[in-house]
């Protein structure tokens, strides 16, 4: 959960915070002609012995952007930020949060401390805070939102285009779909989900990116399998035990959600992979689309045939099992009406999957040096069609 507009009394401190803020008050005003100046004694920070190495092994929030991210990955939607609370927050956080900021490397390698603590003439660094000054958290929503997507139902291989509505109040896809920031490690990568009770799916065919639109196609995608120990995805396809899937996945309604993965680039290849450090995993406002049970044909090989010819027709959505689905051939009139059963049924069927038909063609004679047109029927559904020419 996003960290709120926080207000907190001495009370409220953390223990280490204020206690090492108790320790360090005389130092701090001997040297408050420095603080007056503006110049930040972050040096007093690490006055105590061990503080910072003890808390460094136990971090892992990335500098870049600094904690400005949006929903943590927690399976739950992100409230506005104005209305969270103190005990909202410390949910996720516990009550390490001044811990955690004295090790950032805001603090460690740039030695300020103003950014989070107001400089109050007299006293020095204060405890009250407001999470909104330093720049680092905002009110501000950062989840993708005022999305549109077309179409928004089509059969499996289909082209959907997801743009931002609004640019200004929805966000941005940024200028590639993988971006490492300035510091050369942090990164973030985005990706698709299709979510249905069947599971979920994430995408692999992108293209035509840019900061306000892209595409992805529902076709091509592979079932992420969550760590056994720790039940986290790395959204990244494992090479052996999460096979691309193509044909497979059911008609009916399905969610699309986009995820922003930040990430630390450990094997500094520049994009997400298997071993990079996960951080967080923002969500984005879910559309809708249908998958329709309509089977699509791409190509067939070859367009001249005559009979006893060996075809074969490539596409989509033709079920792993021919069934009760049939190839046909016939006049252009019979391949776009809406009526089922019409044209010459091609019987001879040599192999079937969901992608792929191979079939001899079987056509009356009188239909030499004419152009029919090819079609599939799958249950109560027609394919589109292919003009081919009998020899």
């Amino acid at each position: 959960m996003r960290c709120q507009v926080m207000k907190m009394s001495m009370e409220a401190a953390e223990a280490p915070g204020l206690s090492l803020l108790r320790r360090l008050k005389p130092l701090m005003a001997r040297e408050r002609s420095l603080v007056s100046s503006g110049v930040i004694i972050m040096l007093l920070v690490f006055g105590t012995p061990g503080l910072g190495e003890a808390i460094n092994t136990n971090y892992s929030c990335p500098f870049y952007p600094v904690m400005g991210y949006g929903a943590q990955n927690t399976g739950i939607s992100d409230p506005p930020s104005e209305e969270l609370t103190e005990s909202g927050c410390r949910g996720c956080h516990g009550s390490s949060l001044a811990e955690r900021h004295h090790t950032t490397p805001l603090v460690v390698q740039e030695h300020r401390c103003s950014a989070c603590h107001a400089i109050v003439p007299g006293v020095g660094l204060a405890v009250t805070r407001d999470c909104t000054t330093s720049g680092c958290h905002h009110k501000q929503e950062n989840r993708l939102s005022s999305l549109t997507i077309n179409p928004d139902s089509g059969p499996s291989g289909t082209w959907i285009k997801i743009s931002l509505d609004d640019p200004e109040i929805g966000g941005s896809f940024g200028s590639s779909q993988t971006q490492i920031f300035d510091d050369g490690y942090h990164g973030v990568c985005r990706i698709v989900d299709f979510i249905s009770s069947q599971g979920t799916f994430t995408a692999l065919a992108y293209r035509n990116w840019s900061p306000s639109s892209f595409e992805v196609k529902f076709s091509s995608v592979f079932k992420d399998s969550a760590d056994s120990a720790t039940g986290i995805r790395d959204y990244v396809q494992d090479s052996g035990n999460e096979p691309t899937i193509t044909g497979s996945l059911a008609s009916g309604q399905w969610a699309v959600s986009i995820k922003s993965i930040h990430f630390g680039d450990s094997d500094h290849n520049t994009v997400l992979s298997s071993g990079d450090i996960i951080y967080q995993v923002d969500c984005s406002d879910s559309l809708l689309f249908t998958l329709s049970a309509r089977p699509v044909i791409y190509s067939i090989i070859p367009t001249a045939m005559k009979n006893n010819n060996l075809v074969r027709v490539s596409g989509t959505g033709f079920n792993p099992l021919q069934g009760s689905s049939r190839i046909r051939i016939g006049s252009a009139d019979e391949a776009q009406s809406t009526a089922l059963g019409l044209g010459e049924p091609q019987d001879a069927v040599l192999s079937w999957s969901s992608t792929a038909v191979k079939i001899r063609v079987n056509v009356p004679p009188d239909w030499s040096g004419k152009v029919k047109y090819l079609w599939m029927e799958k249950g109560r559904e027609k394919s589109n069609c292919q003009r081919v020419k009998i020899r």
